[in-house]
């Protein structure tokens, strides 16, 4: 949305999601090219700017952040630059999940580490809790859910992730820090804090009205 609103597109227009890895591009035409997310290589991290028809483009990941998005206009606009301030803590903010009674009150204490082993279906942790032998039915899952395995794993599910599960599901990550999860490397060591659901709705209420927010800014900024 906020690369979109860079170049005063619509919200929902497709555009290049890159995770982990290096992208190369070839412009078949002028236009002005939009990179937010992660910290990337070029001159322009977080903002847009301007490609000449030909002109060859190679990305790749810079300090920090996972996940880059880009997305382009025929439109010549007036390069911008996005002031967009990364949280620097690893602490992500959950609701307590169906399955929550299963395990200790203080299973959010446990240290956990990203693995090497994420995409967009999910965040598998290393760290994570005891064995347990609960065999539960399939049922709804959401992104953000945490899943726990037989074997103790913790799985966040992802955008991609799975519709049903039967493994029990601890925790549910407030929507609100969803864009901080697609950040997460591996190795990255990773906090959780339990919050009510009242709460979670209102970081999620004002989390859409600030990225509105900052989309409108965009989009005037480019008048």
């Amino acid at each position: 949305m906020l690369a979109n609103g860079l170049l005063r597109l619509e919200p929902e227009t497709p555009g290049f999601e890159v995770l982990g890895g290096l992208s190369e591009l070839v412009a078949e035409e002028d236009c002005t090219l939009a990179v937010v997310g992660a910290n990337t290589d070029l001159p322009v991290s977080q903002g847009s700017f301007r490609v000449s028809k030909g002109e060859r483009l190679k990305i790749g990941l810079g300090a920090s952040g996972f996940a880059y998005y880009l997305t382009w206009s025929t439109a010549l606009l007036k390069p911008q630059k996005l002031d967009l301030r990364r949280e620097s803590t690893s602490l992500l903010r959950v609701v307590a999940g169906p399955q929550s009674e299963l395990f200790p009150r203080n299973w959010h204490s446990v240290g956990f580490t990203v693995s090497n082993r994420i995409s967009r279906a999910g965040f598998r942790l290393s760290g994570g809790l005891n064995p347990h032998s609960f065999e539960l039915p399939s049922e709804p899952a959401c992104c953000g859910a945490i899943q726990i395995t037989p074997d103790g794993t913790a799985i966040i599910l992802g955008p991609d992730g799975p519709t049903i599960g039967g493994y029990p599901k601890v925790a549910v990550v407030c929507s609100a820090d969803l864009d901080m999860l697609a950040h997460l490397r591996p190795g990255s060591n990773l906090e959780f804090e339990l919050i009510s659901l009242e709460a979670a709705q209102t970081l999620r209420q004002s989390h859409r009205a600030e990225v509105a927010r900052r989309v409108a800014q965009l989009r005037l900024g480019n008048d």
